[in-house]
């Protein structure tokens, strides 16, 4: 990891309402991270003095079970923030693991001296709190897939959040390998290649390497609404 300094503020959702003054107080506190591929950012339990932003690259949120199994908990990208709760979980640290699977840049943003910004800006404050919900309610959908729904579910409501929401694209690129896909949806490989057999026997998408055409993408989102 090589570490450098942050000249410049991220441009992101949760920063905007910061006045120039306080975006001045967060740059000079905080840092841009260049790591290598499968390098650990933090470890589970690690002091929480700072939540990311990707810059470039992708990140892999993670915890280990005690047979050593790994949990792919959430893949990120770039523009995407991550750990910022961790900041308000005192004495707790990082209630998981994060690694880059890609070389990346990520930008480490000093959270005591957010969290002092956040007590001067209750504007901001709500922002973080709207981002933090949706997180929330992001967490609450996969365990109630995981519970209740098939892996064939699973990976179309997966690919349905790749679609934007302007739009009808005929195709949509995966963000992430297929391996660390079904990781986070909780499947072996193997399965996800069967379930994309499957719906392009059905004729609903065609797959191209990492390229997807959505053949029929009405009767996907009706396969996912009846679910």
């Amino acid at each position: 990891m090589h570490r450098h300094p942050l000249e410049s503020p991220p441009d992101h959702p949760l920063l905007s309402a910061l006045s120039a003054e306080q975006l001045d107080r967060l740059v000079r506190g905080s840092e841009r991270l260049e790591l290598a591929a499968n390098e650990t950012l933090f470890n589970m339990g690690d002091p929480a003095n700072r939540f990311f932003m990707v810059e470039s690259g992708q990140v892999k949120i993670f915890r280990v079970s005690p047979n050593g199994q790994e949990k792919v908990i959430e893949l990120m990208q770039p523009g995407q923030a991550f750990a910022e709760a961790a900041m308000f979980m005192k004495g707790q640290g990082y209630p998981a693991n994060c690694a880059t699977l890609t070389d990346s840049w990520i930008i480490a943003l000093n959270a005591r001296i957010f969290l002092d910004i956040l007590a001067e800006s209750p504007e901001t404050g709500l922002r973080l709190m709207g981002s933090m919900s949706l997180k929330l309610r992001a967490r609450l959908a996969d365990i109630e897939s995981l519970a209740f729904q098939n892996a064939t579910l699973r990976v179309i409501g997966f690919l349905l959040s790749l679609v934007p929401n302007e739009g009808e694209p005929d195709e949509i690129t995966l963000p992430f390998s297929k391996k660390m896909i079904a990781a986070r949806l909780s499947v072996q490989p193997e399965t996800l290649s069967r379930v994309f057999a499957k719906l392009t026997k059905q004729q609903l998408l065609t797959v191209e390497g990492d390229v997807l055409k959505l053949t029929r993408l009405e009767r996907l989102r009706q396969l996912a609404w009846d679910s």
